[in-house]
């Protein structure tokens, strides 16, 4: 991938292209269809432009976009509510089951506690790691264009 220039949101933007395709069946059939991947990626519009056409030929109509992979993964996946605090309450429970005797776990674990700590957690685990995580999709896109086939002589 090029180097992507930092925006002043503090993302990393780039150029992508991508080849059209005509749709060949349903309601849209006959009309160009965005790539589904986009596979030239240039720092700047001109630069993708060039790559594009020397990937797919001049013949080729194709898919321009600015976009960015760049932004916060969603971290806060545990509720107070959810069934999976339950099981680790249990299974803490079950593990230390010699040290509380026949009458078993009794005390005041809140379910809000561990649900904010496990948010926390991982947030520290993926905040660390976020560089070795490998996305596909674009987190925001802007700027797409269609830049016609040029005619052939």
């Amino acid at each position: 991938m090029t180097d992507a220039a930092e925006n002043s949101d503090g993302r990393r933007w780039s150029w992508w292209a991508g080849e059209m395709e005509k749709l060949v069946s349903g309601p849209r059939a006959g009309d160009w269809g965005k790539p589904e991947v986009y596979t030239v990626n240039e720092a700047t519009r001109d630069a993708v432009i060039l790559a594009a056409r020397a990937e797919f030929g001049s013949e080729a109509t194709i898919h321009i976009v600015e976009a960015t992979q760049d932004g916060a993964f969603i971290t806060d996946l545990f509720e107070p509510d959810d069934r999976l605090l339950d099981a680790v309450f249990d299974r803490f429970a079950e593990q230390n089951g010699d040290r509380f005797g026949e009458d078993g776990f009794q005390g005041d674990l809140s379910h809000e506690d561990l649900a904010a700590a496990l948010n926390a957690a991982l947030a520290s685990f993926i905040g660390e790691r976020e560089s070795d995580i490998v996305t596909w999709r674009f987190t925001e896109q802007r700027n797409g264009e269609v830049i016609a086939a040029e005619p052939s002589e």
